[in-house]
C-alpha cells in the first residue's frame, strides 16, 4: 500500500474542470515533484488533498486510511501538513514564538520548547530566533514556514513553490534544508517552477497540464518527454543529476 494514494481526483469550477481524474502514488520517504504550466491545477490539487476544497469525485488514501472528506484542521494531527505560496506569520511575535505556536498542536511544556528549537535548527534559522518577521529576508520567511511545518512533526509535507521569489543563494540554502528533511525520512511533495533546483531533489516527477496528468516518471525521463517539452519546458534539457 502506498503512503499517499490519489485516485481519479476531480474538481470543477463552473464550466472549468480544474483537476481532471488525476491519479498518482507517493511512497514513504519519497520526494515527488509536481510541475506544469501556470493554471495546470497544481495548487488546486494541494487544496483538494488537504481539505481546503471539497472533491467532486475520487479518493485520497493516507497511511491506508480514506481521508477523502478530511477537514483542514484534521490534517495536522494525522502527520500531514502543507505550506502555501505566500508566507504568513504573526508579525508581533519572534521566530521562536511563531514556531512554538505550531508545536502546541501536539506538545506542551519543555517538550514544546525542545521541538521549537529542533525545528528552528533544521530550518537553519538559529541566528534569527529572537527576530520578528519584519526583520527577516524573503528567504528566511520561507524557511520560517518550513520550521513551523516541522514543529507539527509531519510525516508528509506538501511544499507549494518554496523557491518562488528567492535569490540563487537563498534557493541553495533552502534546497539544503529540504535535503536534510528527506534524510530524516519525511515524505515530500513539492510544487515548483525552479526546475534546476527541484529536479536533483526529486525521486519522481508528476506533470499536470489543463488539470490532467500529462506524464509521470524520473526527472531524467520527464525532461526528455516530448509531450512535456511541448506543453511546458519548451526545449530539451541536458539534464545531469
Amino acid at each position: 500500500m502506498a503512503f499517499l494514494e490519489v485516485n481519479n481526483l476531480s474538481k470543477r469550477f463552473g464550466g472549468m474542470l480544474a483537476v481532471d481524474r488525476v491519479s498518482f502514488q507517493v511512497a514513504r520517504g519519497e520526494v515527488v515533484g509536481l510541475i506544469g504550466p501556470n493554471g495546470a491545477g497544481k495548487t488546486t490539487l494541494f487544496n483538494l488533498l488537504t481539505g481546503f476544497l471539497s472533491k467532486d469525485s475520487g479518493k485520497v488514501i493516507f497511511k491506508e486510511r480514506d481521508i477523502t472528506r478530511i477537514k483542514p484542521y484534521q490534517t495536522t494531527s494525522m502527520g500531514f501538513f502543507r505550506t502555501f505560496q505566500l508566507t504568513a506569520s504573526f508579525a508581533g511575535m519572534t521566530v521562536f514564538e511563531n514556531v512554538k505556536i505550531a508545536t502546541l498542536s501536539k506538545t506542551r511544556g519543555w517538550e514544546s520548547d525542545r521541538k521549537t528549537k529542533e525545528s528552528i535548527e533544521l530550518a537553519g534559522l538559529q541566528e534569527c530566533e529572537n527576530l520578528v518577521p519584519g526583520q527577516l529576508s524573503h528567504g528566511d520567511l520561507k524557511r520560517l514556514e518550513v520550521a513551523r511545518a516541522l514543529a507539527t512533526s509531519p510525516e508528509l509535507l506538501l511544499l507549494d513553490e518554496p523557491f518562488s521569489g528567492l535569490s540563487i543563494s537563498e534557493i541553495k540554502s533552502l534546497s539544503q534544508v529540504i535535503k536534510n528533511l528527506q534524510a530524516r525520512g519525511i515524505t515530500l511533495v513539492i510544487i515548483e517552477h525552479v526546475l534546476r533546483e527541484l529536479m536533483p531533489l526529486a525521486d519522481r516527477v508528476v506533470v499536470l497540464n489543463f488539470g490532467k496528468k500529462l506524464a509521470e516518471g524520473t526527472p531524467e525521463s520527464i525532461v526528455r518527454d516530448e509531450k512535456v517539452i511541448e506543453a511546458y519546458l519548451g526545449k530539451r534539457w541536458n539534464y545531469a543529476p
